[in-house]
């Protein structure tokens, strides 16, 4: 709009401002018409150019007719019917038609007062009102958040991800794939095509934002992820200067990721991973970013050149990235890659060990030991020290694995508090003179004494639990002297009473038709009975005893009635304790 025109149209705004209510309609088509333009340009014009008066907020304003229970339920039908790609195939108008049908909304005007409904809201208070709860679609599939990460220094954290190459199929040289030829339609092609597909793998330093790039025939695996992270970690000059052992891995959950080469590698090179959730892409956004730039400043030369294999595909891909890392300057940091990767100190830097070795280690895995009474395992033929250990217990199982870094270590793989796997180095158990291990006590000069494992700290608080001493000479002394445990505390037998026992009642029962033998004693001939009865009478033994006895048990008694044969003689009762005792 020309300066001339935009001076019309604030004449314009300041004579409609004396203009009468109700006539402004017609004053602005007059002035539309003698300014050659239309009335909703004049309209437009006037409120960019000439300021108004603010209007006056409603006294309902931020209150709505439909209820934030209804306005959930509509947004949860129409994301309900929401397709796997996000297309919405359900529309606000026939989400309220649907429901308002079934009686589950009501969605209408209700006069407060009378409670009558005045009549339904149109559809777009409706989608007003979803926008004022925060419940329209648009709002709830808008983006969370995000949190930014940051890492402390090169080699600090890696990223890593895989992609196929959507351009290219290695078949006699690459070719670029033909979507006439490849589309799916034709499942020939495609698994044609899958058997020479080439797969890109980009790892990204975190904090410099260096970009490797390598390429491998075929899918996705542990085997070509261990061999892309075992060549990104060698020395491969001094200008593909990316190297060494990260500290962090950063990648998707994909079955390859989470293979066990991968784990062994990451294992025993002490590299924490840290595998992001499902539909999270922007956890690992630089890898993913670094995908797109090799896919369109390095792939997209590709078609003006011929490349014969992959190892020449490969070769490039080098050259390309070590000039790309050199020239190409950062966003976050204004540098270069390579001078921001150079940043790396000396103590940051961990040199990988050879390719050879690292492949020996991601085919390896731990294995379990037990652990000695000198609290040693033994590995490959060796034995180590693991007395430094938290929680070894002797007969107890270890997990075990080799060092990569040599043969005077081996890695004890515990499970930490926050249930990741902590590392524990165990020294190797060297021999001395005589055979002997270094550290074993002298006899007679020293005296050393392993560190209590938990199974002994816990022996020892039974014991003070159960004997009421601390020290173990105390403990010993009560044992000694049986002292009740618990200090007498723990009676068993406390609340058991006869008394306090349920009475049954027990059926009588029926006498068992077996007969008992009957046991007779021997009799005792009168000679025999006179002797016991004289021996147990002494002085009170009448003269005539003797005849009393022939006279009343002239065949004698059954050892059972000397009581009786004792009144007999005396006239007295004897004593019922009376025994035959066999000489």
């Amino acid at each position: 709009m020309s300066p001339t025109m935009t001076e019309q149209i604030v004449l314009t705004a300041r004579e409609a401002r004396d203009v009468p209510h109700g006539e402004k309609g017609k004053f602005y088509e007059r002035a539309s018409e003698r300014l050659g333009i239309s009335t909703a340009t004049l309209r437009r014009g006037i409120r960019s150019a000439a300021p108004s008066k603010e209007r006056r907020r409603r006294s309902d304003s931020g209150r709505y007719a439909l209820s934030r229970e209804e306005a959930l339920l509509i947004s949860a039908t129409i994301l309900h019917a929401q397709t796997r790609d996000g297309k919405r195939i359900k529309t606000l108008k026939d989400a309220v038609r649907m429901l308002r049908e079934k009686g589950a909304i009501l969605a209408a005007r209700i006069d407060k007062d009378t409670g009558e409904i005045l009549g339904d809201l149109s559809d777009g208070a409706i989608a007003r009102a979803m926008r004022g709860y925060h419940a329209h679609p648009d709002q709830i599939l808008a983006p969370d958040p995000v949190t930014e990460l940051r890492s402390n220094h090169p080699n600090h954290v890696w990223q890593v991800d895989a992609s196929v190459c959507r351009l290219w199929y290695l078949e006699d040289g690459l070719q670029a794939i033909k979507r006439d030829a490849h589309y799916k339609n034709k499942p020939k092609n495609l698994e044609r095509a899958d058997r020479f597909k080439v797969t890109r793998y980009v790892v990204t330093d975190h904090y410099s934002g260096w970009v490797y790039a390598r390429y491998v025939r075929g899918a996705e695996s542990g085997e070509n992820l261990c061999a892309v992270l075992i060549d990104a970690m060698q020395n491969r000059g001094d200008r593909d200067i990316l190297r060494g052992v990260p500290e962090i891995l950063m990648m998707d959950k994909g079955s390859a990721n989470t293979a066990g080469m991968t784990k062994n590698l990451c294992q025993a090179l002490d590299i924490r991973v840290f595998p992001h959730e499902k539909g999270n892409p922007r956890a690992n956004g630089q890898v993913e970013n670094g995908n797109n730039l090799v896919e369109t400043t390095f792939e997209s030369d590709l078609r003006f050149y011929t490349v014969r294999d992959l190892s020449h595909l490969n070769k490039l891909a080098r050259m390309w990235r070590i000039r790309f890392n050199a020239e190409r300057l950062h966003s976050r940091h204004g540098r270069t890659r390579s001078m921001a990767w150079l940043d790396i100190r000396q103590e940051e830097l961990t040199n990988a060990p050879s390719a050879a070795a690292c492949r020996n280690l991601a085919t390896s895995t731990t294995v379990k030991r037990i652990v000695s009474s000198v609290l040693r395992v033994r590995l490959g033929g060796r034995e180590y020290d693991v007395s430094q250990v938290p929680g070894v217990l002797v007969k107890g199982p270890l997990d075990v694995a080799y060092d990569a870094w040599g043969d005077e270590h081996i890695k004890v793989v515990r499970t930490g508090k926050d249930g990741r796997p902590v590392h524990y180095m165990a020294p190797l158990a060297k021999r001395g003179a005589g055979g002997f291990f270094e550290g074993a006590a002298l006899i007679g000069e020293e005296y050393k004494r392993k560190k209590d494992t938990p199974a002994q700290t816990a022996r020892a608080e039974i014991e003070e639990m159960i004997t009421g001493e601390r020290t173990k000479r105390g403990a010993e002394k009560a044992r000694k002297e049986k002292r009740l445990p618990f200090g007498g505390t723990i009676d068993p037998f406390r609340g058991m009473s006869e008394k306090d026992a349920r009475p049954y009642q027990v059926p009588t029962g029926r006498d068992h038709p077996a007969i008992a033998p009957t046991v007779e004693s021997p009799r005792l001939t009168p000679t025999r009975l006179a002797m016991l009865l004289r021996d147990r009478l002494g002085r009170d033994w009448p003269e005539d005893g003797y005849q009393r006895i022939v006279a009343r048990y002239p065949d004698g008694a059954p050892e059972e009635s000397i009581p009786e044969v004792m009144a007999a003689v005396t006239g007295k009762k004897a004593t019922p304790d009376l025994r035959v005792v066999k000489a």
